[in-house]
């Protein structure tokens, strides 16, 4: 055993050999640590890093958080629900969204005799001459 696989067994199984599940490693690790220097402050190292993670991930928790929230609910008031509210909301809000579709189908379909007069033009004449070219010019 090496400095590398130990380091590869402690990440794995953490640095509480009493928790590896090979009975047989768990001696040899044993042994290479009491043997080798460098592997005794690596599992020290490890082992003060095993201690220091669960303090590090430890969030207190606020007291009477719930009774706060629920005593911020109790008091929101309410809004003041009138008539009025009643009707804009149920009529008067679909009656303005319709307002557009119906001013745009009005002004779609309302007589247009300019683009009607040269549509028909554009569709029953033959341009033979070009004389009928400069009669349809501005100039």
């Amino acid at each position: 055993m090496n400095i590398q696989e130990l380091g590869n067994l402690l990440d794995r199984h953490g640095s509480d050999l009493n928790q590896w599940p090979d009975q047989q490693l768990r001696q040899q690790v044993q042994s290479y640590i009491a043997e080798s220097a460098e592997a005794h402050e690596l599992f020290s190292q490890v082992q003060y890093i095993d201690r220091l993670v669960p303090k590090a991930l430890f969030v207190p928790q606020p007291t009477n958080v719930e009774a706060k929230v629920l005593n911020q609910i109790s008091t929101v008031r309410q809004p003041n629900y009138n008539w009025y509210r009643h009707v804009s909301n149920w009529v008067l809000k679909p009656i303005l969204a319709m307002i557009p579709l119906v001013i745009g189908f009005i002004l779609g379909s309302g007589p247009n005799q300019d683009v009607l007069l040269v549509e028909e033009e554009l569709t029953t004449e033959r341009f033979e001459d070009p004389v009928n070219y400069l009669a349809m010019s501005d100039d």
